[in-house]
C-alpha cells in the first residue's frame, strides 16, 4: 500500500485440496485499505506459482486490475501439474484416501500418476516406478514445444529432476531450461520422498489439452471393486483346492462339476444330484 497499490490479488491452492480460500476470503472481507481478491487457482505445487508468474507479469507492465483478473482467469485455463508418486502412504497419513483404497493399490503394486487442471484431480497408472517416471519424462517431451511457462519440482530426487532437464535440452536446445525447486513442507506432507512433477502454462490459441487419465475416485473404484472380485474368486479356488486334498482321487474341477468324488471313510456324503451339491456341502 504504501507503494502506491491498488488492489491485491491472493491466489491459492485448489479449493478442492484445501480449505486455504475461504480463511482468505474471510480475511479479505476484514482487510479495508484496499480491496483484495482471493482467488482460486483450481491447481497447485509450482502450476500455481505459474499463474502467479503471469499475474506478477501483467501488474509490471502496468494493466488495469481487470485486466490482470482476465489474464490470471486465462492463465488458470491453461494451467497444469502432472505428477508421480512414489509412495501412497502419505496420501493415506494426510487423509487424501481411505484405508481401502491404499490397501487395493498396494496389493496391486500400482504407481499412481496424478494429474491437476481447473479444479479437477486426475489419476492414470503404472507398473513400477521406472514406468511411472518414463510416463513423466514422455509427457513433458509433448507439453513442453506447447508451454509458455514450464518447471519441475520434486521431492528429493534431485537426480531425476536433472535427468528430465537433460532429456529436454537434447529435444528442444533452444528453449530455456526450465525452473526447478523443491516441493514445500506443506505438500511434502502428501506426496512422500520421491514425487517428481511437471508444471506448466500452456500458449494461448493452442488446441484444448487433450484429455488423459481418468478421475481418481472413479479410478479407485474401479481398481476396489476389481481387487475384491480377484479376491473373492482366489478364496473360492483355494477352498476347492482344500477340498481336493481332502478327497481322494478327487480334481478342483471334478468337485466344481460334482462329478467322480470318491469320499474318503469318516466324511460325510453329500447328494450328487447338483452340480453344486458337494461345494455347498464343503462350505
Amino acid at each position: 500500500m504504501d507503494d502506491g497499490a491498488e488492489a491485491i490479488f491472493s491466489i491459492h491452492i485448489s479449493r478442492t485440496l484445501s480449505a486455504i480460500l475461504e480463511s482468505a476470503q474471510i480475511a479479505a472481507e476484514q482487510f479495508k485499505g484496499i480491496p483484495v481478491y482471493p482467488i482460486d487457482s483450481g491447481n497447485l505445487s509450482m502450476a500455481l506459482g505459474l499463474i502467479v508468474v503471469e499475474a506478477a507479469k501483467a501488474a509490471k507492465e502496468g494493466k488495469t486490475i481487470q485486466d490482470i483478473q482476465e489474464i490470471i482467469n486465462a492463465a488458470i485455463q491453461r494451467a497444469y501439474a502432472y505428477a508421480k508418486l512414489d509412495t501412497i502412504d502419505y496420501l493415506l497419513r494426510g487423509g487424501r484416501i481411505n484405508s481401502i483404497q491404499h490397501s487395493v493399490i498396494s496389493l496391486l503394486g500400482i504407481k499412481p500418476i496424478l494429474k491437476m487442471h481447473e479444479h479437477i484431480s486426475k489419476m492414470e497408472i503404472a507398473r513400477t516406478r521406472s514406468k511411472a517416471f518414463e510416463k513423466v519424462m514422455q509427457r513433458a517431451l509433448e507439453v513442453r514445444p506447447r508451454s509458455e511457462y514450464f518447471g519441475i519440482t520434486h521431492a528429493n530426487v534431485p537426480d531425476q529432476a536433472d535427468e528430465l532437464i537433460q532429456h529436454l535440452q537434447e529435444h528442444y536446445p533452444d528453449l530455456p531450461k526450465p525452473w526447478v525447486t523443491e516441493v514445500n513442507p506443506a505438500l511434502g506432507f502428501h506426496v512422500g520422498p520421491g514425487a517428481l512433477c511437471i508444471n506448466w502454462i500452456e500458449k494461448e490459441g493452442l488446441d484444448e489439452e487433450p484429455k488423459k487419465g481418468f478421475k481418481s475416485m472413479a479410478a479407485l473404484e474401479f481398481l476396489q471393486l476389481h481387487a475384491i472380485t480377484g479376491l473373492w474368486i482366489l478364496g473360492l479356488m483355494s477352498t476347492l483346492w482344500i477340498i481336493s486334498l481332502l478327497l481322494k482321487d478327487t480334481s478342483i474341477v471334478d468337485i466344481f462339476w460334482g462329478a467322480g468324488l470318491s469320499f474318503p471313510p469318516g466324511l460325510p456324503s453329500f447328494p450328487h444330484s447338483t452340480a453344486w451339491g458337494p461345494v455347498i456341502g464343503s462350505l
